[in-house]
């Protein structure tokens, strides 16, 4: 919660496009908040933890992206003008896609476990703490 609190309000005098990745970074972190509120509430359901772990990579992720964006690597290949509003439909591409992959990658691997779960047994499987 104080994170997307100190992302929200730190968006004074800032350009368009920095506003805007902030802002979809504080819907990030508010998805972040909800699911480990409801995992809290109901640590054994597994689709809350999943919830969580998808929108912790996510904000991760898309920590990299607003970096790259915001402070690209070399001025000579990427100039990006961060008053341009035509830029916004970018970046929100690039949210959507950035969430998607994500999912489907947590699928891959749910599926993967189900597997070796239902194939193996729960006997079988190495328990780590």
């Amino acid at each position: 919660f104080i994170e997307g609190f100190l992302f929200n309000s730190h968006l004074h005098g800032k350009a368009v496009i920095e506003i805007y990745v902030h802002v979809l970074l504080v819907y990030i972190i508010a998805g972040c908040f909800i699911f480990c509120c409801l995992e809290y509430v109901n640590p054994h359901n597994v689709i809350l933890t999943y919830g969580r772990i998808l929108f912790t990579i996510f904000q991760g992720t898309w920590f990299y992206q607003v970096g790259f964006l915001l402070y690209p690597p070399s001025d000579i290949f990427w100039k990006w003008d961060l008053e341009d509003h035509g830029l916004i439909m970018s970046i929100a591409i690039a949210f959507c896609w950035h969430i998607i992959l994500i999912f489907a990658g947590l699928l891959i691997q749910f599926w993967i476990v189900k597997y070796f779960v239902l194939r193996f047994g729960l006997d079988e499987l190495i328990y780590i703490d």
